[in-house]
């Protein structure tokens, strides 16, 4: 199964519920240790303490990062040392480490629960003076603390359902059944081998690929038969050794490499070196040196975290050793691979990213096109919402669309690639990304949807590519500093208020091509100083160019036939217009405080004129109204001085009840 490789459950009896009310104890043990284990928590829980132990995360929590706040909201952090929790990757690797990192505000305990336990160097500094042999030793020192007990009680065993993979993935392989430290059923696999000293090194690198989907068994714990078995199973596609120093001089490696050989199983070396090794240091076989060459290998030292993963799944996918979905169904949704959280999609055969996991302060990061050959179709709704440290991010090829507010609020994302397969992003997708500079827009996406760049302070300039066919409402609104845009002629319609407030746009050209015009589109654009409408638009849109004050001149094209309600209110640089022979109605306030007006002609055409239409034209010394009959509404030629109109007209009559001076034509 890809992403949390095993999908089933396992459903186990717990000795209590497992609480997080505060003051609580943090129980760190093995998984295998639970029959000694339990029972002490037990006697714990009972003689009034709070404990919180991992049994009780529920389906679906990510379980990194429930044990980390735990760990840190704990009171005292318990371990129950063991020659086997001692040797877990994930205890030493991540609870400990945690633990020591709090060690001056949260006390450390440890119970040893078997005897001869070895110490590994990396846990003896805060185990030290921390170690008890009984469970009584343990409440008196809890005692001693002052650790708030809440009476004795009975505890009431629960049982519980449970991941399975919790058990698989840190644990050995399950009892009568062959396998290493990570180990999948499913075929084909991924041989992974190497020295049982190195788990500690070599296993996170394994861990990193199982919890990346893939199937993969390693051999480490297996001798003779059996190891070979693994190596020549006709499910084995790749041979994966992980190169160090003790796996060479074991000679395992030379013979495992020759039983691969033979197998005719494909080679992909890796080498784990410790810092400051020398290339020398691991020397190998004259036999085998030549196959093992570092152009090859994937050499640790000298890759970071991602480049291992991506180069060694580019490899493995080659030997189609991805994950093998066999009921072809999805039964586990938000699924984790690396730093990212997905779900399946198109029927199991595509991925969805949900959601970003990773640190947030994370400056560059990219989104790869497939995991075990399953493409990245989609990145969701809000998946790097408020992702405040991103600044750059590439998208690779094979993208399709991007969610609803997918970046929104990343606001110190300066740059990102679109691949051209992008067929489509969502509402608000990069809104509020304040730093976003300029952006290259793939001509496969056909939309520019609502809100999609709302915000973008820092965007200078858009070229909308041919193919694009509608620019949504608020698409570019508060872009204060974008001071060009393209728009093609495939483009239809544009929304409302799609450049409201884009404060720089100095110049813009709407193509013949666009014949729906939303109310709004340039308000407050206070440096648009040329403008050229489309000529199959019905109307101009209301409050399209209110407090457009570097607007001087503007011509409506012949075949539109409204001037909407505000139109150009407070366009106070506007000093003449040319209204087309079409025109047959000015909405109210139309041209409202428009100061720098001296004179307009009004075609023969038009059969209203709305209220205030040139109210507050201070300037306005001469309005010709060609057209007979036309109402006129209340104030809308109030401070004109002088109207040019035919007598016994509509208009006539309203000059002399408001005693402005009127002329006939």
């Amino acid at each position: 199964m890809f992403g949390k490789n095993k999908s089933n459950t396992r459903r186990i009896r717990l000795p209590f519920e497992s609480t997080d009310e505060k003051p609580y104890i943090f129980a760190s043990y093995g998984h295998d240790d639970k029959e000694t284990v339990f029972p002490l928590l037990n006697a714990l829980y009972e003689a009034g303490f709070n404990v919180w132990y991992d049994e009780g995360i529920t389906i679906g929590e990510k379980y990194d990062d429930v044990i980390e706040s735990h760990i840190r909201g704990s009171a005292v952090f318990l371990l129950f040392a063991s020659s086997l929790s001692l040797s877990r990757p994930y205890v030493l690797d991540v609870e400990l480490k945690i633990a020591a990192e709090i060690r001056e505000a949260t006390p450390f305990l440890s119970l040893f629960i078997e005897k001869g336990v070895n110490v590994p160097e990396s846990a003896k500094e805060i185990m030290q003076g921390s170690q008890h042999d009984s469970l009584d030793a343990i409440i008196k020192e809890l005692n001693r603390m002052g650790i708030k007990n809440f009476g004795k009680r009975k505890a009431v065993p629960i049982e519980r359902e449970v991941p399975q993979y919790w058990f698989d993935s840190y644990d050995p392989a399950p009892e009568g059944e062959s396998g290493g430290t990570v180990y999948s059923k499913e075929e084909p696999y991924a041989c992974l081998a190497f020295h049982p000293d190195d788990l500690t090194a070599c296993n996170p690198y394994a861990k990193e690929l199982f919890f990346a989907g893939y199937n993969v068994r390693s051999c480490e714990t297996l001798n003779g038969s059996e190891r070979e078995k693994m190596i020549t199973s006709k499910g084995c596609k790749a041979y994966v050794p992980f190169v160090t120093q003790h796996y060479v001089e074991s000679g395992q490696l030379e013979k495992d490499y020759l039983v691969a050989k033979k197998a005719g199983k494909p080679l992909i070396s890796l080498y784990i070196r410790e810092e400051g090794d020398q290339e020398e240091s691991l020397k190998l076989p004259d036999s085998i040196a030549k196959e093992f060459s570092l152009i090859q290998g994937l050499d640790m030292q000298e890759l970071t975290a991602n480049d291992f993963l991506s180069k060694l799944e580019a490899e493995l996918e080659k030997r189609k050793c991805y994950a093998i979905m066999t009921d072809g169904k999805v039964s586990r949704r938000n699924f984790e691979i690396r730093d990212f959280l997905y779900d399946f999609a198109d029927g199991g055969k595509k991925l969805i990213l949900t959601k970003f996991r990773g640190e947030k302060d994370k400056a560059t990061l990219t989104v790869r096109r497939a995991y075990s050959g399953f493409p990245v179709a989609k990145i969701g709704a809000d998946s790097f919402r408020y992702n405040t440290g991103l600044r750059e991010v590439t998208l690779q090829e094979g993208l399709e669309r991007i969610g609803d507010g997918a970046f929104n609020n990343c606001d110190h994302l300066e740059s990102i690639s679109l691949p051209d397969s992008l067929t489509g992003i969502g509402e608000n997708a990069f809104s509020q990304c304040s730093s976003l500079k300029s952006i290259r827009f793939p001509s496969g996406v056909r939309e520019i949807p609502e809100s999609a760049f709302e915000d973008c302070d820092s965007l200078t300039e858009f070229v909308i590519p041919e193919g694009v066919t509608a620019i949504g409402k608020y698409a570019f609104e508060g872009c204060v500093s974008l001071t060009s845009v393209t728009i093609p002629d495939s483009v239809v319609s544009i929304g409302d208020r799609a450049f409201y407030q884009c404060e720089c746009l100095a110049s813009v050209e709407i193509p013949d091509s666009v014949d729906a015009f939303g109310d709004g589109v340039f308000e407050w654009c206070d440096s648009l100083a040329s403008v050229r409408l489309s000529c199959n638009m019905n109307g101009t849109g209301s409050e399209t160019f209110t407090g457009c004050s570097a607007l001087e001149h503007i011509e409506i094209p012949e075949g539109i036939t409204l001037v909407d309600a505000y139109a150009f209110y407070m366009a106070d640089g506007l000093k003449t217009i040319t209204l087309p022979e079409s025109l047959t109605f000015i909405g109210e306030h139309a041209f409202e405080s428009c100061e720098s007006l001296t004179s307009v002609t009004v075609p023969e055409g038009v059969d209203e004129i709305g209220e205030h239409a040139f109210d507050k034209c201070y300037n306005m010394e001469c309005v010709t109204i060609l057209s007979p009959q036309v109402d006129i509404g209340e104030g809308a030629l109030d401070d004109v001085d002088l109207v040019r109109c035919h007598e016994d007209s509509e208009v006539w009559e309203y000059c002399e009840e408001a005693c402005v001076d009127c002329e006939p034509l």
